[in-house]
């Protein structure tokens, strides 16, 4: 199986990007026993006893990522999130980023929440922006309207008013795509807009984060009617 064809294989492996540029590669003949290793949690464990360095990262030998990454094709292990918990717990470094990627992007990529929670508490920085498109995570979770998301990056510690390339924090994402409810969670927590209070987009956004508390406290209204009715 080529690198490429190993590499596409993301409906059945979790990808963490292990590559330190301190580590010495691994020769290229060593790919197949390192894709071995990683595809059972017994043998990655019998691995790291026997000494085998969870930072691991091995020369590409072809495809799409062997021209663009010849030097920097990380270890693409773990057919279970077990598997990733076990590498981190013995040192792999859970920041690294690999296609200007960080794991965290990588992992909410593929919608991959465990493993999100997995590299956080782990150390993964809630606030690295991806080389990839100069953004965070936040950005990312806010532009997509993702709620859960938001809610466990910034329990997680990252900053409410970190800012992209473009100088945007997340309000301002939630203001451009019209996102109330992550926009009402940002506001909560001290997000600032760089955003006229007065421009349109506001005012409209404004509106909508009320027509959402008045449709909760109906919602409130109806559940608390519904148990007084069921009491008697």
């Amino acid at each position: 199986m080529s690198d490429f064809n190993f590499f596409g294989r993301v409906s059945r492996i979790i990808i963490v990007g292990i590559c330190l540029g301190s580590i010495k590669l691994v020769p290229t003949n060593s790919q197949t026993k390192l894709t071995k290793v990683c595809e059972s949690t017994a043998i990655l464990q019998k691995y790291l006893k026997d000494g085998g360095n969870p930072d691991a990262r091995f020369k590409n030998t072809g495809g799409f990522e062997s021209r663009n990454y010849p030097d920097n094709y990380p270890l693409l292990f773990c057919v279970s999130n077990e598997g990733a918990e076990i590498l981190l717990k013995n040192g792999a470094n859970p920041n690294v980023q690999f296609a200007g990627k960080t794991l965290l992007y990588r992992a909410y990529r593929i919608r991959n929440t465990s493993l999100i929670q997995l590299l956080l508490k782990h150390g993964a920085n809630p606030n690295a922006l991806t080389s990839y498109n100069d953004t965070s995570l936040l950005h990312q979770a806010v532009a997509n309207g993702d709620v859960k998301m938001v809610k466990l990056l910034l329990k997680s510690s990252a900053d409410v008013n970190i800012k992209n390339s473009r100088k945007a924090t997340p309000l301002d994402v939630a203001i451009r795509r019209a996102q109330a409810e992550t926009a009402e969670i940002l506001m909560e927590k001290g997000g600032i807009t760089n955003l006229e209070s007065g421009s349109k987009r506001f005012r409209l956004l404004r509106k909508k984060i009320n027509k959402l508390k008045i449709k909760r406290y109906r919602s409130r209204l109806r559940q608390i009617k519904q148990r007084k009715k069921s009491k008697f």
